[in-house]
């Protein structure tokens, strides 16, 4: 539990840099906590959901400053290729999907194969290898918003390693 605690600190920390929090109230239902707090609660995270927290992290991570929301971040992913074509933003995201999209939108470079042919199936590998992704996994699982923030938490701490 303190290590899904800490994962969530960082996420917080990291994103908190990038979406406007001047113009929230306490109550406001936009506040990253109650964000947080419904990510955890989601059985199954959605193409928009995860296109948003991984592109707020990596914007956190890179320095780049942008207004991010559930729809712009889909819509960028899309417009990028880091999302397939047929993607919906309500969809459930299969793990393949997400370790591209965190591939991509963290500009890492991947081995051998990657390299060679980027996509979902060696970018899961990939991140399998890195130790991103752990426990029982298969590309084409969907995942809970509780996994969903470990995975992107884990990405996180990989990058800021190699800061």
């Amino acid at each position: 539990m303190k290590k899904i605690f800490g994962l969530l600190v960082l996420l917080y920390i990291s994103t908190a840099a990038v979406l406007p929090v001047a113009a929230q109230s306490p109550g406001d239902d936009t506040s990253k906590a109650s964000e947080l707090e419904a990510v955890i609660n989601t059985s199954v995270i959605n193409y928009a959901q995860a296109a948003y927290f991984v592109l707020s992290s990596a914007y956190a991570v890179s320095g780049r400053n942008s207004d991010v929301n559930q729809d712009t971040a889909f819509n960028s992913a899309l417009e990028h290729g880091w999302l397939s074509k047929k993607a919906a933003a309500d969809a459930p995201i299969k793990l393949g999907a997400l370790s591209f999209l965190i591939m991509k939108s963290f500009n890492m470079k991947g081995g051998f194969l990657y390299a060679i042919f980027p996509g979902s199936r060696y970018a899961f590998r990939e991140l399998v290898s890195l130790n991103i992704i752990q426990g029982v996994a298969d590309p084409s699982m969907t995942i809970s918003g509780e996994r969903f923030l470990l995975i992107l938490g884990n990405a996180l701490k990989i990058m800021e390693d190699k800061s």
